[in-house]
């Protein structure tokens, strides 16, 4: 192995990263003293080369050097100003230019709809955001928050952006940037407590909610609800079921697609695997064969959806008005709202029915996948024992 590389650096024609052979560990590194870049130039048609410790340095001496007087040439690296600073939005489009292309869809618009929090930041240069701007910053958008009367809780998010984006800025603009967000701009951020909701129903309570859903709404989203409950799955699984992954003859239904809606509720895809990226499998009680055989018959056969809308995956703002409904009408609309509150009923049913973590793990796939799921494509026997307990346990209470 060569004692030393020379890397071209990336923007910067002419500019090389110098690395040296760690003998201990056999892998290159920046040396730890001396020079750590070289610049190539041809200045006067003479081809000159020195060595920088900074990038910064190397840039400032490239982009003013001209005199082939050595002396002369000290002097101008002396006083050659300082590289001109970049923008904050000219660095955040090409922060997203590099990292929004991998997000999910949901994921890209929650990144894009914070970014829009920064546009005041555009035109300052990067070395001119410091904390004390930051401190500014938050303090103004909490004022106009509370005077505009915003259930806004913190700004934390958006503070967890600009780290992300910063962390970035210096991995791949400014080595020796320093991150500006502080803890203290989430204490100055700080405006009340969350309010949380209670998202765990008992027994009773889950099948009050059926009954009135059952009652009170079209049946699919009756039949959209057993399935959610004893799948314990997330609204976008149930919404995104497919029928070529329900197998009445195993008694199994596979989770692997999701419904993917944006923020005005409407859907926009389906992506292809679950949140965990893993899809899971699920034993068919009689509840949900019922359920499952009803939609899949009254469905238009073209569409692949087991839940639909004449032929159309079901929007979800559609599923929460029916289900707050059902909750209303029941006397539980003051305690619970939208729709997660089935997979966390289910998980907590689950633990007490069975006395098992385990068997809670089984049921919300929160464990890691057995390999027999991957290799039998049954579902697992924990998460079959559960379920048939659970449903047991909620019949005796109907009783």
């Amino acid at each position: 192995m060569k004692p030393r590389l020379e890397i071209r650096v990336s923007n910067h024609p002419g500019i090389f990263k110098i690395l040296v052979l760690d003998k201990v560990s056999s892998e290159y590194t920046e040396p730890n003293n001396g020079c750590r870049y070289r610049v190539v130039k041809s200045i006067k048609g003479h081809r000159t080369t020195r060595s920088f410790k900074t990038l910064r340095e190397a840039v400032s001496w490239k982009n003013t050097a001209s005199l082939s007087n050595p002396v002369i040439e000290q002097k101008v690296i002396a006083i050659a100003p300082l590289v001109k600073q970049p923008l904050f939005g000219d660095m955040y489009r090409k922060y997203q230019d590099c990292m929004f292309p991998s997000y999910e869809v949901s994921t890209l618009e929650y990144k894009k709809n914070i970014g829009v929090f920064f546009d005041e930041f555009s035109t300052i240069p990067m070395d001119a955001v410091n904390p004390d701007l930051l401190d500014r910053f938050i303090l103004n958008k909490k004022r106009q928050a509370i005077i505009n009367g915003s259930k806004r809780c913190s700004f934390e998010n958006e503070l967890r952006e600009l780290r992300t984006f910063f962390n970035w800025y210096r991995e791949n603009g400014d080595y020796k940037f320093s991150n500006p967000v502080l803890k203290r701009h989430s204490n100055l951020g700080f405006i009340r407590k969350p309010v949380k909701k209670n998202k765990k129903m008992t027994s009773s309570e889950v099948n009050m909610f059926l009954n009135s859903l059952k009652k009170n709404c079209p049946q699919v989203y009756y039949d959209m609800a057993v399935v959610q409950f004893y799948t314990a799955g997330r609204i976008g699984e149930i919404a995104g079921l497919q029928k070529k992954c329900i197998d009445f003859k195993n008694e199994s239904l596979k989770i692997q697609y999701t419904t993917v809606w944006n923020k005005n509720k409407e859907f926009v895809c389906l992506k292809d695997k679950p949140k965990n990226g893993k899809p899971r499998f699920c034993t068919i009680v009689e509840p949900m064969k019922e359920s499952l055989s009803r939609q899949i018959e009254a469905s238009v056969a073209e569409c692949g959806y087991v839940f639909q809308v004449n032929g159309e995956p079901i929007p979800y703002r559609l599923i929460q008005l029916n289900y707050n409904k059902a909750l209303r009408k029941c006397g539980l609309g003051n305690k619970y709202s939208s729709t997660h509150f089935l997979r966390h009923s289910m998980a907590s049913i689950t633990r007490y029915a069975t006395g098992s973590l385990d068997s809670t793990q089984a049921v919300t796939g929160h464990s890691d996948i057995e390999m027999v799921q991957h290799y039998a494509g049954t579902p697992d026997n924990r998460q079959k024992e559960a379920v048939i307990k659970v449903l047991e346990f909620m019949k005796k209470d109907a009783a």
